[in-house]
Parts: structure tokens; C-alpha cells; sequence
């Protein structure tokens, strides 16, 4: 494959990844919100847990669904899937239709994360890693802004309904381009991998365990923060979905801003481990500071959020650099198990808030987050460098 028959698919993936990017921007922020509506607050964790748990065991089992389908019409059975459980979703009328389709929305959407990332590792190499993976998490980002946005306005007038329907089309091009311009994709046929090789390479490979950490860390930031800040806000803080979409968006803002820049700058000049230090300090010391803000404006959540999301940015575009140039895109499993970090946090960051709100308010959890966080901080200031290569 040449190198312009290359950039010229990466160029389709970084266009399907930005409208798969605005149709989940529309629904990640109020699902949460959605399934209390059914079930009440308490029990939102346990159905965010039994995502994870589905999701962990067909990820790990990926490699065998490619082998059997192909990478290519996995894909556009999982765009398939998510399209359709979406528009399930806006026709739901009772808790326990809503809940079954929120579950197979969630795991069809985390596997065609992992589809994604295949697609782009097989299409990368390791000196330009950092530059693809920012420009296609840029991409992302770029659409993530705009979804709360959309969502707070659509929300705005109580209407789930809408907004499911809304992600469901929105979709419809990240699909077309998937059918239409990816049919030059070479086939990828991944390893055949398993949980146990997964933590063999963690076990033997010091520095993947350290990246997997940090991951395991910044997902367990993200799972709270996407799960109790709009909840907080809106049910405690008592903020309007218009308000909660706007502060969002300014929050999402670093992520367009800094992982290009900053993929570039590991790629050629510092490599990753100081610019994950300290993006894990600037993202303790802000998620710390949002404990003492309390039922304030609009601008002080606005402006601190966006800070915790400068150090959140600059974590996940190291992550992304350091761990695809330590593998390749046979590896479906390695990856697999480096996304599931997620999933694991899903089952796990929901117990641990359900014990700590036993003992704290709501707004407590944010100063506990700062704690993890400096954790984070710790396990990434030994992590060894890759060898930038100053091209």
C-alpha cells in the first residue's frame, strides 16, 4: 500500500470518526440522566457495570469475530447496530425496553472503538504516530464540542426522544463513508489473543504496565466525571441542560486545542512521560478545586472544568502515542485489553462512588478524584520515553 493510497483512507477514517464523534457527544453526557429517569439515581452505576461487563467479554473475544467476519463488515455491523439500538431508544416507553437498548448501544458503540483503532494503527507507523493519533482524536474532539451544544438545546425542551433519533442520522454519513471509501482498507487479521496474553504483556513489559495504569487512571476520571458531574449539576447545582451544553462545550475545548500539538511535540522533540506528568497535576489540582465552587455561576464551573479537561487532553494523547508505538494492528487483543480500561472502571469507579457517597456529598467526589489523580501523576514520572525522532 503507498503512501498516498495511505493518507488518502486515513483522510475517510478521520471523516467517519468525526460524525461517529458528534452522534456520541449527543448521548454520552445524559445517559446517565436517562436511565436515572427510569430507575433512580441508585441504580444507575449497576447498569453502567453490566455495560462493562458485556463489553469486556466480546472485546476480548474481537480477534475472533474479525477472523470470522472480516474487519470490514464487523464494522458496519456495529454502525448498524448502534444506528438502529439508537432509534430503539428514542421509542422506548418502559424502564426495561430503555435499559436493554442502552446496554447494546453502549457495547456496539466501545466496539467500534476498538474497529477505529485498528483501522488507524494499520494505517500508521511508529514515527508519525503522535501526529495520526492526534489529528484523528482532533477530529473527534472537534465533533465532541459541538454535541452538548446540540444535545442542551434538544434536552432543553425535554425531549430524549429527539435526541436519539438526532445521533441515530447523524451517523448516517459515518456509515456512507465506511461502505464508500474504505473498501480499499487492507484486511486486518489480528492474533489470536486472549485475557491471559494481555496481562502476560503487562507483566512482562514494566512500561505498558505504566501506560496501562495511567490509562486505567484517566478512564476512571472520565467514568465519574461523565457519569456525577451532569447529575451534579443538574439535579444539585440546579443548572438548566442549555447551561450544563454550554459549559460542556467550553470544557471540551482543550481536547481540539492541545492533542495535535502535543502529539507532534512527543513525536519530535520530549517524547511522552513530561508531558503526562503534567497533565495528570494540572488535572488533580483543577478536579480538586471543583469541591470548593459549590451552587456557583456558570463561568467559575466553566472555566475550571475546561482546566481539568487541559490536563485530561494532554494524558489521553501520551496514552494513545506511547502505547500504539509499543504495538501493532495484529495485536487486536492487546488492544482490546488497553480499551477495556474503560470498562473495568465502569464496574469499578461506580462501586467505589457508591461507598464514598455514604460518607460525602455528592461534591466530594471530585476532591477524592484529585487524590487519583495524583496517583496517576506518580506512576507516569518514571515511565521510560520513547525516542523522539525529530523529523
Amino acid at each position: 500500500m503507498t503512501k498516498a493510497v495511505s493518507g488518502k483512507l486515513l483522510q475517510f477514517v478521520y471523516a467517519s470518526n468525526f460524525f461517529y464523534g458528534l452522534h456520541f457527544a449527543l448521548v454520552v453526557y445524559v445517559l446517565s440522566t436517562y436511565i436515572a429517569s427510569y430507575i433512580g439515581e441508585t441504580y444507575v452505576g449497576l447498569v453502567y457495570a453490566s455495560i462493562a461487563l458485556i463489553s469486556i467479554f466480546f472485546s476480548l473475544n474481537f480477534f475472533r469475530l474479525i477472523n470470522w467476519l472480516g474487519h470490514r463488515k464487523l464494522t458496519l455491523i456495529l454502525f448498524a447496530v448502534t444506528i438502529l439500538s439508537s432509534l430503539a431508544l428514542a421509542f422506548s416507553s418502559d424502564a426495561v425496553t430503555a435499559i436493554i437498548f442502552v446496554v447494546i448501544y453502549s457495547v456496539a458503540e466501545f466496539l467500534l472503538l476498538i474497529a477505529f483503532d485498528l483501522a488507524v494503527e494499520k494505517l500508521s507507523n511508529d514515527a508519525t504516530t503522535g501526529n495520526i493519533r492526534g489529528v484523528y482524536l482532533t477530529m473527534y474532539n472537534l465533533a465532541f464540542v459541538a454535541g452538548p451544544l446540540i444535545t442542551g438545546s434538544i434536552i432543553g425542551n425535554d425531549s430524549y426522544p429527539l435526541m436519539f433519533v438526532t445521533a441515530a442520522l447523524i451517523l448516517l454519513p459515518s456509515l456512507a463513508i465506511c461502505i464508500f471509501g474504505l473498501k480499499g482498507l487492507p484486511e486486518i487479521k489480528p492474533r489470536d489473543h486472549h485475557l491471559r496474553d494481555g496481562l502476560r504483556v503487562l507483566n512482562r513489559n514494566v512500561n505498558i504496565r505504566k501506560i496501562f495504569i495511567s490509562t486505567f487512571v484517566l478512564e476512571f476520571f472520565y467514568t465519574w466525571m461523565t457519569i456525577y458531574t451532569p447529575l451534579y449539576l443538574h439535579q444539585y447545582a440546579g443548572f438548566a441542560w442549555s447551561d450544563i451544553g454550554f459549559i460542556f462545550m467550553i470544557m471540551l475545548l482543550p481536547f481540539v486545542f492541545f492533542e495535535l500539538p502535543l502529539g507532534v511535540i512527543a513525536d519530535r522533540y520530549l517524547g511522552e512521560q513530561e508531558i503526562l506528568t503534567a497533565g495528570f497535576i494540572i488535572a488533580a489540582v483543577s478536579t480538586a478545586g471543583l469541591y470548593f465552587l459549590g451552587y456557583t455561576s456558570i463561568v467559575p464551573w466553566a472555566a475550571l472544568l475546561f482546566l481539568t479537561r487541559t490536563g485530561a487532553s494532554a494524558i489521553e494523547i501520551m496514552n494513545e502515542t506511547y502505547f500504539f508505538k509499543q504495538i501493532g494492528p495484529r495485536d487486536a487483543g492487546v488492544i482490546a485489553f488497553f480499551r477495556n480500561a474503560r470498562q473495568f472502571n465502569y464496574i469499578v469507579a461506580p462501586i467505589v462512588a457508591i461507598i464514598l457517597l455514604q460518607i460525602m456529598p455528592m461534591q466530594g467526589l471530585f476532591l477524592a478524584l484529585g487524590i487519583v489523580m495524583l496517583v496517576g501523576a506518580y506512576n507516569a514520572s518514571s515511565l521510560q520515553d520513547t525516542e523522539p525522532s525529530r523529523a
